[in-house]
């Protein structure tokens, strides 16, 4: 009779190996792989991979991605001919006719920051791992293979076929998972492994970013009656997306994939530039922005709320010669997966077997990542699961229990194992 998955036996060998778990992780954020520089994970990849028994395939940039519908314009984007992602296949399901499972797990990270200066100098505190990675998502990955190593080991039979991208630029667009999914390879399903701190989402909101530039008219600042202040005309056009923020999320609120969040869309402006001369009327003033949104809107809709709210303005004169641009960074769509797909319930119920907690609604996620490409270009059913918390991604504070990994690894390990439970 064939082995079957036992919690507390995984338990028992992810402590014995944990220390080597520690040390892989540990390695793994110590590579910068910021965009463009994935790559240096290349060699860890491919050697960590394979000690799992898995076998890794570099996927070049894609020859159809610079004309896809669903292409990043971010301005970071450097998916040239040499450039690309790794896929792997990490075990075969002992049925033939087995859902094969696709896991997106990220290879790149954001940069350190001033207030993280060790970002790339991993650190352990007690059972805790602090790096650039440690949670989003370099973390997930490990959280997989150790996963399927257990069951390797173990001698049990899988119940899905799990095959594994690692795309590059997840941060600035996902450019590098379109380029995976149009080699075209068969998957039944997918799930992208990000910080959701061990929930199962079945969606996530959009995001779309947008550059507006306000155009007044720049006298002498003791003439200001004559002028046309573009940086207060800036200053209204944000407040006028402020409303238009208050206006979906009263509606976002109210939908039940997502009113679990205080806040599940926000508007959120990261860049000002204004003004020529400190004793002038500013002539310019350009601001950088994204704003989330749910699946009831696409892309091309939102584009047009922020170009109406922004020309709402009091001053026609600012409202008519301002210049919205939706071609400066992320055109994150929403999705959502219906919630009858066999794997949301598969997922949900190894997460509430192991960690005992009742199953809840699966709904969706307050931020956006690849999966929507999964759900919208290879159109299968796509989840987020993962461990790590969002608030601490991105953060000077960013880090990871092994505690959290080994419990979600051992949901993964159920998920993925045969059918029959111990009893």
């Amino acid at each position: 009779m064939a082995a079957v998955f036992d919690p507390e036996r995984f338990h028992r060998w992810f402590a014995a190996n944990q220390p080597r778990v520690a040390s892989t992780l540990a390695d793994y954020i110590s590579l910068p792989t910021v965009t463009p520089d994935e790559g240096l994970a290349r060699p860890f990849l491919d050697a960590y991979l394979a000690g799992a028994g898995a076998t890794s395939t570099f996927l070049p940039t894609h020859p159809d991605l610079e004309t896809h519908w669903s292409r990043s314009p971010h301005a970071l984007s450097r998916m040239t001919p040499d450039r690309g992602s790794l896929r792997a296949r990490l075990g075969t399901a002992a049925d033939a006719n087995a859902p094969t499972t696709m896991f997106s797990c990220h290879v790149d990270v954001v940069p350190a920051s001033p207030d993280f200066p060790t970002a790339f100098s991993p650190r352990m505190e007690g059972d805790v791992v602090w790096g650039r990675g440690a949670c989003d998502t370099k973390n997930n990955l490990v959280m997989l293979v150790e996963a399927v190593r257990y069951l390797n080991d173990e001698g049990i039979p899988l119940s899905r076929t799990p095959v594994l991208d690692l795309p590059v630029e997840e941060e600035i667009g996902g450019n590098g998972a379109l380029s995976s999914i149009l080699y075209g390879e068969h998957f039944d399903e997918a799930i992208c492994l990000e910080p959701t701190s061990l929930q199962v989402f079945r969606g996530h909101r959009g995001c779309l970013t947008f550059e507006v530039t306000t155009v007044g008219r720049s006298v002498h600042m003791g003439s200001g009656e004559s002028g046309v202040d573009a940086i207060s005309g800036a200053i209204a056009a944000i407040g006028q997306l402020r409303q238009l923020e208050a206006r979906l999320l009263d509606l976002a609120r109210r939908d039940p994939a997502f009113d679990s969040w205080d806040r599940p869309l926000q508007l959120n402006i990261g860049i000002i530039h204004g003004g020529e001369w400190s004793g002038s009327i500013p002539e310019r003033c350009t601001f950088r922005g994204d704003l989330g949104f749910l699946p009831s809107s696409t892309l091309e809709e939102v584009a047009s709320m922020i170009e109406t709210a922004c020309r709402s303005v009091d001053d026609v004169r600012i409202a008519d010669n301002l210049v919205a641009d939706f071609a400066t960074g992320l055109r994150n769509d929403a999705y959502l997966t219906d919630h009858r797909a066999p794997v949301v319930a598969a997922l949900a119920a190894a997460a509430a077997e192991i960690t005992g907690e009742n199953p809840s609604a699966v709904g969706g996620w307050k931020v956006s990542c690849d999966a929507r490409l999964y759900a919208k270009v290879a159109q299968v059913p796509t989840l987020i699961f993962g461990s790590g918390a969002l608030a601490d991604a991105h953060s000077p504070h960013e880090h990871i229990s092994l505690r959290e990994i080994a419990t979600g690894s051992a949901i993964l390990a159920r998920f993925l194992s045969a059918g029959r439970r111990n009893s």
